[in-house]
């Protein structure tokens, strides 16, 4: 069973866009389809022009949430650095990211002229 449950908006903020939805899948959905699946999924959403705007994300509880966000600002603390240590002069190859909870370094791809 899937329940739907709009949520309310910030009152202090206005937005022409619908307020979000938070999706609840019941566990007998997962026998068909399993979670990594629809997360996968959902990353073509934002190549179509109807749903670029439609994003899809596992709920986390609050530890992961105080783990994010730590791992957020050391990935922006480190960024900062290096384009302060590149400045003009050169072009970075790569960026910090998070991958599987962890901060490491990004190849960026090479651009084409």
């Amino acid at each position: 069973m899937v329940s739907l449950t709009r949520l309310k908006l910030n009152p202090s903020k206005t937005t022409t866009n619908p307020p979000p939805l938070r999706m609840t899948l019941a566990d007998f959905a997962f026998n068909y389809v399993t979670i990594e699946e629809i997360l996968c999924a959902a990353r073509k959403l934002k190549e179509s022009e109807k749903f670029k705007k439609v994003f899809i994300n596992r709920d986390l509880t609050t530890v992961e949430i105080v783990q994010l966000k730590q791992l957020i600002a050391t990935r922006n603390d480190l960024n900062k650095k290096l384009e302060a240590s590149n400045g003009t002069s050169s072009i970075a190859t790569y960026r910090y990211g998070i991958r599987n909870d962890r901060v490491v370094k990004v190849a960026l791809e090479k651009r084409l002229n």
